[in-house]
């Protein structure tokens, strides 16, 4: 075997020089032969599971070649062992996707493909020194690996897929030969140049994370036989147009209508920004929804800026950065960490960083959302951004920074960015015609073009698959949302070639998903060849998935640990369903790992870490196992009150603190349950009365918390918060199927509001608050409630009859169909409020603020509304009858079709000031 490379070793440059000044004595030519016939026995291996050692002894192999070990033979064997590197890791990468699973045989074609690449004049020269993709042989190599590819049962249009990646990888296993015999290459270096300059070294540096990148965007796309480079549609994107007369963006987003929007090509807008030479307008945004392309357009875009400009460009996922309050020590510990810039990890250092450099920082939201900076502090975060940009740019132009994030947060950072075409909005491949009025210009730009077409024909032309755009079944409304977002789509069409939905009627998130899970459990594996699965059902698959995703869940969110996972499936009472694995539990974690769509994460305390290739999977299934969890509480609990053998309501509480404690639900999980309750197998009628008996006990006794052994009781306090709010979640979402009252038994007057209030806590402006947008459908009669805020809750369906809400703040609330009768509502902010069908009769709704609600319908009869703000107030059809209107302020307010039978107080000029008919 080769020495192992001492630590001045690992850091000796890769074969790409700046500028070479001397050449090898001769251009070298040598054997390469048996190269297909060693690709065939490495194939054999991946056949067998078994792993095949590329690092055999290096000296053995020059022997074997004939090969004299000086600077010509070790160039050659540098070029033969990567080749075979970059062919195997192809290969094994996509060998599940072969037509045939026989095993190959294709040693008469190994033997023909070795005769005729031992005849191929092959030259070492400076170019391949300065360009390795450039090497001469490299073109017939990929030729003869289609035809060996085809061979070993790899289909055409995936044997033309796997082959075309080819050069990027043969890159990227030259840097890695290179790195991992760094002693044994060395006779090279000075056969080729003279010794390295600083200036060389970090010239190679940046070669190397080129050839990354590349790599990385030539590798497969959720474990395809094609690559995210080879599907990708470049995206369109807005940015809003300032209102006149403003040299910047107001700090309030106002009303989103009133905001036109300017269209524009993503690549080119910023390739243009890049190389502009103005140091004041160096920072920009890109917002964008789950699933939208952010990241994919952030790594294509940050190759582009290498390939296209003289800067230097760097992607840095912030869910990887170790940021601790300075930026720049967390982006030279990753590039340490990672190993991506060996010899240049220290960019921004003032004096020997780079001239001109692009920093792109993907996913400040997840940065936030996984607790390595404060929601509340995001804003310092991009104020340090700010700072970093203003503090380099001092003298002249060195950085410029994009940051990119879910619209969600970006929004909440306008204020930041407030120059005109700061903030990049991403398309849709698919942008709705109603959407029209909302640009100002260049609309024409999104509406020649639904980029779905594009992307079914380069998906058609990569499986083989006759699609010259968006199949018509598919090309729906009720499926637009789907279709029309990057990753929803390649699902959608996961979901479509598998047969398992009938896109004739309507289809959820959720059950593409589920398909999409079956889909790579059933066709990919079928007949049990998939060493990864096998022994193992499809439904301990998918509970084993689960319990990965709770694991994630639990810990940051997104990434999780072999030794984890172990841990939750055995506190999950589940590890028999590892040990199916003869190797091991441990193992058979890590086996799963490469079954379903996970990457490699860096590491976390000594492990190495995992992630899901998208949040939205976890968060499916998380959504999953907390109604998996529900069915068991309702069946153990019946159990529990037939035969006294199941689980009383408080080890029902126990279970779900356990669960739905460490970490609190976010919106997307939400949504993902309340999709799954509405499927046909849910039972959401017995569900709901479970957790209304659930919640009556846990408001009297508390969360069983001391049952799980927290260390400390503020551990104990955040936990029961999160499990409780859970709750109410999940019976919010029962209640918006079953359309039945949530009878809570509360304990006392007050229970309502100091129940909501706990779980509201005190959170960041723009933070969404879950647990008051779950009040719908649950009877909060004659409960004291005043004072409270209720912003944005939704109560729609609720019982508030007769309750106290004196000044509470009902602004932008969803009260559709609520029951407020006789509630006393005086001084209450109803301000843009949605009311429509709501009872109001008899209610006290003296000097309420209901300027700009929506009161469509409903029933004010008897209400007492004096003093009250009516101004631009929709009335239309409301029974106002006997209401009294005393000193109320009605001006544009709309009472077309209004009961206004009785009413007192009007003003004898009401018909000049309200729309009426």
């Amino acid at each position: 075997m080769a020495k192992k490379p001492s630590a001045a070793a690992a850091k000796t440059p890769d074969l790409i020089v700046s500028k070479p000044i001397s050449l090898l004595e001769r251009e070298i030519k040598a054997d390469i032969g048996g190269l297909f016939k060693s690709l065939g026995a490495a194939a054999a291996h991946i056949g067998t599971k078994k792993y095949y050692d590329l690092a055999a002894d290096a000296s053995s192999a020059l022997s074997a070649l004939s090969l004299k070990p000086d600077a010509g033979g070790l160039a050659w064997l540098l070029i033969r062992r990567s080749l075979l590197r970059a062919m195997q890791n192809l290969t094994q990468e996509s060998w599940l996707h072969r037509s045939s699973e026989q095993t190959p045989d294709a040693k008469a074609l190994e033997v023909e493909l070795d005769r005729a690449l031992s005849k191929a004049e092959l030259t070492v020269s400076k170019d391949f020194f300065r360009r390795p993709g450039s090497l001469s042989l490299l073109p017939e190599c990929t030729d003869w690996f289609h035809q060996w590819l085809l061979q070993i049962g790899f289909d055409q249009p995936k044997a033309t897929s796997i082959c075309s990646r080819l050069p990027s990888y043969f890159v990227y296993a030259l840097n890695q030969e290179w790195r991992e015999h760094a002693e044994f290459y060395a006779p090279i270096i000075p056969a080729a140049t003279t010794p390295f300059t600083p200036a060389g070294e970090r010239e190679r540096a940046w070669e190397q994370y080129r050839a990354w990148l590349d790599q990385e965007l030539d590798s497969p796309m959720f474990g395809e036989p094609f690559s995210l480079r080879q599907l990708y549609v470049p995206l369109r994107a807005y940015y809003e147009r300032l209102p006149q007369g403003q040299l910047d963006m107001p700090t309030e987003r106002g009303v989103e209508k009133n905001r036109k929007r300017i269209a524009l090509n993503f690549t080119d807008q910023l390739l243009t920004w890049v190389q502009a030479q103005n140091k004041n307008d160096a920072c920009r945004v890109v917002s964008g929804g789950p699933g939208s392309g952010k990241s994919s357009v952030a790594k294509v875009f940050t190759a582009e800026v290498l390939a296209q400009t003289g800067w230097r460009a760097l992607y840095i996922p912030l869910h990887r950065i170790k940021y601790k309050g300075d930026i720049i020590p967390a982006i030279h510990q990753y590039l340490s960490d990672t190993g991506l810039l060996p010899g240049a990890s220290t960019p921004l250092d003032r004096e020997s960083g780079e001239p001109q450099l692009l920093l792109i920082f993907d996913g400040l939201d997840e940065l936030a959302m996984l607790g390595k900076i404060a929601q509340t502090n995001t804003h310092d975060f991009v104020r340090a951004v700010k700072e970093l940009v203003q503090d380099h740019n001092t003298t002249a132009l060195r950085l410029k920074v994009i940051l990119t994030g879910r619209t969600v947060v970006m929004q909440g950072l306008e204020s930041e960015f407030r120059k005109e075409g700061s903030v990049l909005h991403l398309c849709p491949y698919k942008v709705a015609d109603e959407d029209k009025d909302h640009y100002e210009r260049d609309w024409e730009l999104l509406a020649e073009s639904d980029q779905r077409q594009d992307w079914w024909r380069k998906y058609g032309e990569l499986t083989g698959q006759s699609y010259t755009g968006l199949p018509q079944s598919l090309n729906r409304e009720d499926l637009l949302e789907v279709s029309a977002e990057p990753l929803l789509n390649y699902l959608l069409a996961l979901a479509y070639q598998s047969g398992g939905l009938d896109f004739r009627k309507e289809v959820t998130q959720n059950q593409i998903y589920a398909t999409l899970i079956h889909e790579v459990y059933d066709r990919r594996w079928a007949g049990g060849e998939n060493f990864a699965v096998r022994g193992m059902g499809a439904v301990e698959f998918h509970r084993v998935l689960e319990e990965i995703a709770v694991a994630s869940w639990h810990g940051d969110g997104r990434k999780t640990t072999v030794r984890e996972v172990t841990q939750h499936c055995a506190d999950a009472r589940i590890t028999p369903l590892l040990e199916i694995f003869q190797d091991g539990a441990e193992n058979g974690v890590l086996r799963l790992f490469t079954a379903f769509f996970f990457r490699k994460a860096g590491d976390r305390d000594q492990d190495n870490a995992f992630e899901f290739t998208h949040k939205s999977f976890g968060e499916y299934l998380v959504a999953r196992r907390v109604v998996r969890l529900l069915a068991d509480m309702q069946e153990e609990l019946l159990r529990y009150e037939q035969t006294y053998r199941g689980w009383t309501p408080q080890q029902c509480l126990e279970e779900w603190a356990r669960l739905c404690g460490p970490t609190a639900m976010n919106s997307r999980q939400w949504d993902f349950l309340k999709n799954e309750i509405h499927l046909p197998t849910a039972r959401p009628q017995e569900w709901q009365t479970l957790l209304v008996k659930l919640i009556g006990i846990l408001l009297r006794q508390g969360m069983p918390m001391e049952k799980l052994a927290l260390p400390d009781f503020l551990k104990m306090q955040c936990q029961a918060r999160n499990a409780e709010e859970s709750l109410l979640l999940t019976l919010s979402a029962t209640a918006q199927v079953t359309q039945k009252l949530s009878d809570i038994p509360w304990p006392e007057r007050t229970s309502a509001a100091a129940w909501i209030k706990r779980l509201q806590g005190h959170a960041d402006q723009y933070e969404s608050i879950l647990a008051v947008k779950a009040l719908n459908w649950i009877r909060f009669e004659n409960q004291v409630m005043f004072m409270s805020d209720l912003f944005e809750a939704d109560l729609s369906g609720a019982n508030l009859a007769g309750a106290e809400l004196n000044g509470t703040n009902f602004s932008e609330a969803d009260l559709g169909g609520a029951n407020f009768s006789d509630a006393i509502l005086s001084r209450a902010d109803l301000n843009q409020a949605f009311l429509n069908g709501a009872d109001f009769s008899g209610a006290d709704l003296t000097g309420a603020y209901l300027r700009g609600a929506n009161i469509y319908e409903a029933d004010l009869s008897h209400a007492d509304l004096s003093d009250a703000d009516l101004t631009q107030t929709i009335l239309i059809e409301a029974d106002l009858s006997d209401a009294d209107l005393s000193d109320a302020i009605l001006a544009g307010a709309d009472l077309s079709g209004a009961n206004l039978d009785s009413v007192k107080g009007l003003p004898k000029n009401w018909k000049g000031i309200v729309a009426f008919y």
